[in-house]
C-alpha cells in the first residue's frame, strides 16, 4: 500500500494538510484503488490515475503497478548426474501478471552436501560422488529445492592400442580397448567389448585378439558403451616361421651321400618345399660337404653338422661318417 499527503497551498501564501479532508478516485480501478484516506492498495501491474480533489481545485498522480514476484520454479526440479559430469539448472521467476522472466544469472544457489555435488554461482552443478543431496536456489526471497542423485561414473569415450594394426597372415595381434569416464578415471573394458571385422582378410575374437587371414587390409570395429572405435588392419603375405630338415640325423660311409629335403612352415600353417632355394653349409668339410642343393657327401671317418639357413630361419642335420667295412678278399 501507499499512503498519499496532500498539501492546499492558499492565496495568503499558507499551506495546509488536508489529506483526511480531500477525495480521491482511481481510473482504473482494476490496477489501483484508493480509499478516503488516501491509501493506494495495488490489485495488478499496469497503469492508472488517482484524481485528488478538495474545494474545487484537483491533481492528477499518475501510477505505475509494476509485476511483483509470486513465485520461482528450478528445471530441471530433480536429475540423475553421473559423476564427473555437469548439468546447467535453470531459475524462472513467475510475476503477478502471468509472466515469466529468467533469473538464473541472479538468484543464489547453496548445495547440502558439497561432497557429493556442487553448484556454481551460475547453477552449474557438478557430481563429485555417488549419494544425495538437496541444492536450494533463492531469489528475491522465494526459493526453490532440486533433488540431485549422482550415480556412478559413465562411458565417455573408448580407445584402442594399438590403433593401427600390421600382421602376416597367420599371425595374430592382441587389441586392448580402455574405456574413458565422466570422472577422469579409466577401466581396462577389453573382455567386455564387442568386436566385427568388415571382412574375411582378418578375423577377431570376442576377447579382441586379431587374426591375420590373406593378405589385403580390413577394419576391426569395437564398440562398449555406446561408443565405438574402428582399428585398420594391414594384413601381408605369410611369414617362414620355422624350417625342418629332412633326415635330421644321417649316417654314411666314406663316399657315400644323402640328399637333405627342407620344408618351410609359414605363419598360415602352410608348408612348401624350399631345398632348392635353401643355404648350406658344413662344420667340417673334411668329414663331410654339402652342395648348393642339399646333396651331403661323407668324405672321411668322424662327425661334422650342416647348416640350412632359409629367410632368416636356421635348422640343422648331424652327419655321422663311417669308415667302409673291411671286406674278405681270400682265404
Amino acid at each position: 500500500m501507499q499512503q498519499l499527503t496532500v498539501i492546499a497551498h492558499y492565496s495568503d501564501g499558507t499551506t495546509a494538510e488536508i489529506t483526511a479532508q480531500a477525495s480521491y478516485s482511481s481510473s482504473n480501478t482494476d490496477i489501483a484503488t484508493v480509499n478516503e484516506s488516501g491509501n493506494i492498495s495495488v490489485l495488478a501491474a499496469g497503469n492508472t490515475v488517482i484524481t485528488v480533489s478538495y474545494e474545487g481545485r484537483s491533481v492528477d498522480v499518475p501510477v505505475t503497478v509494476n509485476a511483483i514476484l509470486e513465485s520461482i520454479s528450478v528445471s530441471p526440479d530433480e536429475l540423475n548426474l553421473a559423476t564427473g559430469k555437469t548439468a546447467q539448472l535453470k531459475v524462472t521467476a513467475h510475476m503477478s501478471d502471468g509472466s515469466t522472466e529468467d533469473v538464473t544469472a541472479l538468484a543464489s544457489y547453496r548445495s547440502d552436501n558439497e561432497a557429493v555435488v556442487t553448484v556454481s554461482d551460475s547453477g552449474l552443478l557438478d557430481g563429485k560422488s555417488q549419494g544425495s543431496a538437496t541444492i536450494t536456489v533463492q531469489y528475491e526471497g522465494q526459493s526453490a529445492t532440486v533433488q540431485v542423485t549422482v550415480t556412478e561414473p559413465v562411458v565417455e569415450s573408448i580407445t584402442a592400442e594399438p590403433s593401427s594394426i600390421t600382421l602376416s597372415a597367420g599371425n595374430n595381434q592382441q587389441v586392448t580397448v580402455t574405456a574413458h569416464l565422466s570422472d577422469g578415471s579409466t577401466k581396462d573394458v577389453t573382455t567386455l567389448a564387442s568386436y566385427s571385422s568388415d571382412n574375411s582378410n582378418a578375423s577377431v575374437a570376442g576377447t579382441g585378439l586379431v587374426t591375420g587371414v590373406i593378405a589385403g587390409s580390413a577394419t576391426i570395429t569395437i564398440q562398449y558403451g555406446g561408443y565405438t572405435v574402428n582399428v585398420p588392419v594391414q594384413i601381408t603375405a605369410p611369414v617362414v616361421e620355422s624350417i625342418i630338415v629332412d633326415p635330421a640325423t644321417v649316417t654314411l660311409e666314406e663316399g657315400g651321400t644323402q640328399q637333405l629335403t627342407v620344408k618351410a612352415c609359414y605363419s598360415d600353417g602352410s608348408t612348401r618345399n624350399v631345398t632348392g632355394e635353401a643355404a648350406y653349409s658344413t662344420s667340417n668339410s673334411g668329414v663331410a660337404s654339402v652342395s648348393s642343393t642339399g646333396l651331403v657327401e661323407g668324405n672321411s671317418q668322424g662327425s661334422a653338422t650342416i647348416f640350412v639357413s632359409y629367410e632368416g630361419k636356421t635348422a640343422i642335420a648331424q652327419i655321422t661318417v663311417l669308415s667302409p667295412p673291411v671286406l674278405v678278399e681270400r682265404i
